[in-house]
């Protein structure tokens, strides 16, 4: 759907919601194949900071995310 409809080839996604890094999966995969499609990305993603382990902040770096660290209830 987005490839067909995202007439200017440029998109902006935000990642947020329950833990969307439990998911790198499939960010990376939408990622790729809009990157493949010729679609520019702007992307964050809003995490608790849980899964944020040296992995992770390179999948980050791969997918050119900026990331929000929410700190609800941390204390």
């Amino acid at each position: 759907f987005l490839i067909e409809h995202c007439t200017e080839k440029k998109i902006y996604i935000a990642w947020f919601g329950g833990e969307p890094l439990m998911a790198p999966d499939i960010i990376s995969q939408i990622s790729n194949r809009l990157s493949e499609s010729g679609i520019e990305i702007e992307s964050t993603v809003t995490t608790n900071g849980i899964l944020l382990d040296e992995n992770m902040v390179k999948n980050l770096k791969v997918w050119n995310e900026q990331y929000d660290i929410s700190l609800v209830n941390a204390g």
